[in-house]
């Protein structure tokens, strides 16, 4: 048992162990915005953090593949993220960004991707419906995730359900946003 010399009092007054024995590093799994939690893969442990820690840190999400550095506390359920210290997001590879579209490839918006279910929709501006996207052309292409309003190029080919996406790279060319136009009133 530990003595009360091991133990520091926490806002909510719980004792918990100091911070310098309980950090920890691990790997997001999946963090969902929507529900405000998620979970890291620390050693062979899916480890729950939920909103507020990463709120009390600065930031309002984790992405997949995210590196924290963490302390954690005990629980009902098991371990928990008590305090976020550090976030590291990996680099991404150069040759899965592209200023210029390649022969084939055409510029996508990502409109929506929900990376607990693993699945989303992108538009083009030569296609008139959305296309959808599956996790597993995400990981056949070096993606862990995509977020909304992300800029793309993607090659299609037709399926039995219309477009699909057969690969994917980052968009880093300038994107030509149209100059919003008055209107006759003049109000906006």
């Amino acid at each position: 048992m530990s003595s009360s010399s091991d133990m520091s009092s926490s806002p909510d007054g719980k004792n918990r162990a100091p911070d310098e024995k309980n950090r920890a590093q691990g790997k997001v799994k999946w963090f969902s915005e929507k529900r405000g939690y998620g979970f890291i893969q620390i050693d062979d442990e899916e480890v729950f953090i939920h909103r507020s820690t990463l709120i009390a840190f600065g930031i309002a999400k984790l992405q997949n593949e995210d590196v924290v550095t963490v302390s954690l506390t005990k629980s009902e359920r098991g371990q928990i993220v008590d305090t976020l210290y550090g976030v590291e997001r990996p680099p991404i590879p150069p040759e899965l960004m592209a200023d210029t579209p390649d022969e084939g490839e055409v510029v996508a918006e990502v409109k929506f991707f929900n990376n607990h279910k693993g699945y989303g929709f992108i538009v083009t501006d030569e296609e008139e419906e959305d296309i959808f996207v599956h996790f597993r052309i995400l990981e056949q292409n070096g993606f862990s995730m995509l977020e909304q309003g992300q800029k793309l190029l993607v090659r299609l080919e037709d399926s039995d359900r219309g477009k699909q996406v057969v690969t994917i790279r980052l968009y880093t060319g300038d994107i030509v946003v149209a100059a919003a136009t008055e209107p006759a009133n003049g109000n906006y």
